[in-house]
């Protein structure tokens, strides 16, 4: 790969999760920030696109999610198909009820890691993510498609990361596991970045049958 188009792919990836859920209590806009090239550890967009769609044919318990529900904290939400912006970064949902998937990458009960991210507040409060964190280990997650067929997962970890700093490979990328990442802001409000300072990121992994 030419090293120009490598260099896309690399700022493309790392834009997602840096802009993605920048939306605070005042606006859901893209933070204006500057992408440090060498916090992306070799992670590329195509990698990660070419992988899940690979393995798509060969996952039959994998779905496209249209709904998520997690009863312990309350969270019974849409889920909306997410892309790219035209600047590369991930697509938001446009309200704080909604959640986002990230339909380029891997499908949830796909061996990898399916990202739904939703925002912590809006305009009018909390959001759809607002009590994320008080997720524990163990509490279970439930993404149903459109069809009403529904993949269970269980929590197994939490960890926030500064929003210009955080392992993309590790949360967007191949896993050996049929993993679930979720993703809100958290942390202290950066009124000049436009974003909370940090993201939150549950993991957790398919329930099996």
């Amino acid at each position: 790969m030419h090293a120009a188009a490598r260099t896309l792919l690399h700022s493309i990836l790392f834009a997602i999760l840096i802009l993605f859920l920048t939306g605070s209590s005042e606006e859901f806009t893209e933070a204006e920030t500057t992408f440090s090239e060498p916090s992306i550890e070799g992670a590329e967009a195509s990698e990660i696109e070419e992988r899940a769609e690979t393995q798509t044919a060969s996952s039959p318990q994998s779905i496209s999610p249209a709904e998520i529900r997690i009863s312990s904290i309350g969270v019974e939400a849409e889920v909306d198909d997410m892309g790219y912006t035209d600047n590369g970064g991930m697509e938001v949902p446009d309200n704080g009820g909604d959640t986002g998937w990230f339909s380029p990458g891997f499908k949830p009960g796909q061996q990898g890691n399916a990202v739904i991210a939703g925002h912590v507040n809006d305009r009018s409060g909390p959001a759809v993510f607002y009590h994320l964190d008080k997720l524990n280990k163990g509490d279970l997650i439930e993404v149903t498609d459109e069809h009403g067929e529904t993949i269970i997962f269980k929590m197994e970890s939490a960890a926030s990361y500064p929003y210009d700093d955080a392992p993309i490979q590790q949360i967007f990328g191949a896993s050996s596991e049929r993993s679930l990442q979720l993703i809100t802001c958290t942390g202290e409000f950066d009124n000049d970045a436009g974003t909370h300072r940090e993201r939150l990121v549950v993991t957790a992994s398919a329930v099996a049958e």
